[in-house]
């Protein structure tokens, strides 16, 4: 696969939820009480897609997507033959697909596909609210990153909101992923006071997990801060850097107090444990990086002779991915530079011998000729 094609779907990855998985339809559907003969038929159609769909499955996992895609087409193909082209299963079929066209690159057939399953799902939205909400977020994240339509991007995420705030409560994890999603799209579309009002959500509800997940609030005051600081609001961007220097040095004070109590050589080289142990302050990690893509300076910002530096924090997991990062710099220049960094790898992080999560930041200076 292409390096474009990665990046892509390891941004819908990071968007949709790592749980977005295939769908193989094991249950036989409902359908209106048909002949014995068309029963018949109709059974060993759908016997037959859903052997077809637990290959197809098998060989995605494998990274075989030539092999799979012409048997998720049959598997489609025998389920709208069977149940007709509007059933919960055919919606199944069609994510399927939709998948295996993004793995190979193919964004304009992935997105035409996730947006006929969409549209099947919400016939019965009580029951499919899981599968809306997550094809909803790979859709916006298609419209952003592969087609640039910020606009509908912001659609299906605030879509997507209200299903999740629905479903999952106002303060969930995943409702504040697709908050900050739609801060960085408002950014983008000039929108600053729609993104300043998310931040402010996201830090109230971080600000109440304070004590359990400090670095959560790190982060909400740091994306906070990189916007009020871009539109020169002084004491809001004061405050929140002072917020944050004061929860670093009491977590710095608490764990010194840990390291100190634990067998020598358990936390080696002053690195510094946080979430329970699973996650590590990197600092500056360019260095560490195995690949680095550089981001394409964009077009509008050279026309207007924009320049900088942008900054990005990343959270990269134990096998050395960034799955999770937000950019602080020109609107112009940061989405450019939040695009590489999801390209990006490390090599994997050691503490006592086991590999960590690290939270980091990568630079990227745009310099104009």
């Amino acid at each position: 696969m292409c390096v474009a094609g990665k990046l892509l779907v390891a941004l819908v990855i990071v968007a949709a939820a790592r749980s977005f998985a295939f769908s193989q339809s094991n249950n036989a559907p409902q359908t209106a009480a048909p002949s014995q003969q068309t029963a018949a038929a109709q059974s060993a159609k759908l016997a037959e897609a859903v052997a077809l769909s637990a290959t197809v499955v098998k060989l995605h996992r494998e990274g075989k997507f030539d092999e799979a895609l012409p048997l998720a087409e049959q598997a489609l193909k025998l389920r709208e033959e069977a149940v007709g082209g509007e059933h919960r299963t055919v919606a199944d079929a069609l994510k399927n697909l939709g998948a295996l066209y993004l793995a190979k690159g193919k964004a304009d057939k992935g997105r035409q596909h996730y947006t006929r399953a969409l549209s099947i799902y919400e016939k019965e939205p009580a029951t499919n609210t899981v599968n809306i909400y997550k094809l909803l977020d790979a859709i916006g994240t298609l419209e952003r990153f592969a087609f640039n339509n910020f606009s509908a991007a912001v659609e299906r995420y605030e879509q997507s909101l209200t299903f999740k705030e629905s479903s999952l409560g106002a303060e969930h994890e995943d409702v504040i992923k697709t908050l900050y999603e739609l801060a960085e799209l408002y950014e983008l579309l000039g929108h600053n006071d729609k993104a300043l009002a998310v931040h402010r959500r996201v830090v109230a509800v971080r600000e109440k997990r304070e004590a359990t997940e400090p670095y959560g609030l790190v982060r909400a005051l740091n994306r906070f801060s990189c916007l009020t600081n871009r539109l020169k609001m002084k004491t809001e961007t004061d405050e929140a850097n002072r917020r944050v220097e004061e929860i670093r040095k009491r977590e710095d004070e608490k764990l010194e107090r840990e390291e100190a109590a634990r067998p020598k050589g358990e936390i080696a080289g002053g690195v510094l444990l946080q979430s329970g142990g699973k996650t590590i302050q990197g600092g500056v990690i360019n260095g560490k990086a195995i690949v680095k893509p550089q981001p394409v300076y964009p077009a509008e910002a050279k026309q207007r002779r924009i320049s900088g530096v942008v900054v990005i924090h990343v959270l990269v997991d134990e096998k050395g991915h960034v799955v999770e990062a937000f950019p602080c710099g020109h609107p112009f220049l940061a989405e450019a530079a939040l695009r590489a960094a999801y390209g990006a790898r490390f090599s994997p992080t050691l503490l006592s011998g086991m590999p960590v999560k690290v939270n980091g930041v990568i630079t990227y200076n745009f310099i104009l000729n």
